[in-house]
This record gives structure tokens, C-alpha cells and sequence, in this order.
């Protein structure tokens, strides 16, 4: 039991410093880019694990490495999947609170293939919602399919949320979706 609980505890500090290994090049590959293309205004997106997220201090990590590269907080779309909602909500939402209030777009990916609740974009700041790319494969050859992505876009614009739909593949994916 005791090796277990230092596995268990080992791979929650590795997934911390795993997220940060991400998110800290992410930012400043954005800054180089940006650097380089001045004329345009480049965003990243960086998708989080859950328990990062009811992590008190990644909040003033995350900023504080957008600062020091000289990037605004709207340049930066954290990511999260739907596993996100499984954590301490309480704390994941006072999170995400920090981030957008700092101006970091909140992006649920993969919508629709994992734990959802709608209580949840009702609570958590999220402005951006990803169609999984499951839907999308199936959206020309499955009526189902189409009339969920259907649904999804419909909701996704009565909450005034961005939608972006993942992985298409195909002319007739992309007719559909628009």
C-alpha cells in the first residue's frame, strides 16, 4: 500500500511538472513566433491536466511566464477535457476563475466524449468548446452524428461560446460544418 501512495503521489508530481515542461517552451515558442510576425497576433493553446488544475500556484506560474515573455494573457487557450469536471470543482472553477479574469481563454476539448454536464459551462469561464473529432468523422456517413454536432452548434452559439471542430478530414466534413 505504502509504494502504491508513493507512485500515486509521484505521478501527481509528475503530471505538475509535465504540464509546466509543456506550457513553459509553448510560451516561449509563442513569444519567437510572435517576435517574428509582429504584424499578426498569435495565440497557443495548451491543454491541462486535471490536477493541475486545483494546483493554487499554477495560476500565478502561468501568468507570470506570459509576463516575463512579454505575451498578454488572451494569447494563451488553456485546454481542458471534460476529466477536468472529475476533480475538485471548487477548485478547478476558482482556477479557471484566475485565468479568465487575467484575460486566458478557457477551451473545453473534446466535447461530448467524456464526463459532460451542462451545469458545468454554466459554471466554469469557458468561451471556447471543441467538437471531439469522433463527431466529425461521422458526420457525413452518420445521421446521428450530424444532428449531435448540430445540437452542440446550436448550444455552443445560444451560450455565445467559440466553436472549433477537430480533425476535419474532408470536403463534405467541412460543407456540413459550415
Amino acid at each position: 500500500t505504502h509504494t502504491i501512495r508513493s507512485s500515486a503521489s509521484t505521478l501527481a508530481g509528475s503530471i505538475t511538472i509535465l504540464v509546466d515542461f509543456v506550457l513553459r517552451p509553448a510560451i516561449a515558442d509563442l513569444a519567437a513566433m510572435q517576435a517574428l510576425r509582429p504584424d499578426r497576433r498569435l495565440a497557443v493553446g495548451v491543454n491541462v491536466a486535471p490536477r493541475q488544475l486545483i494546483d493554487p500556484e499554477f495560476v500565478i506560474r502561468a501568468l507570470a511566464d506570459l509576463r516575463a515573455h512579454k505575451l498578454e494573457p488572451d494569447q494563451l487557450v488553456l485546454e481542458i477535457t471534460e476529466q477536468a469536471f472529475e476533480a475538485n470543482l471548487e477548485a478547478v472553477a476558482e482556477n479557471l476563475r484566475g485565468f479568465a479574469e487575467a484575460g486566458v481563454s478557457i477551451a473545453v476539448d473534446d466535447f461530448g466524449t467524456g464526463y459532460s454536464s451542462l451545469r458545468y459551462l454554466q459554471l466554469l469561464p469557458v468561451e471556447i468548446m471543441k467538437i471531439d473529432k469522433t463527431f466529425v468523422d461521422e458526420i457525413a456517413s452518420e445521421p446521428r452524428a450530424c444532428k449531435l454536432v448540430s445540437s452542440i452548434t446550436a448550444m455552443a452559439s445560444v451560450l455565445d461560446l467559440q466553436l472549433v471542430a477537430e480533425g476535419i478530414e474532408t470536403e463534405d466534413q467541412l460543407r456540413i460544418l459550415q
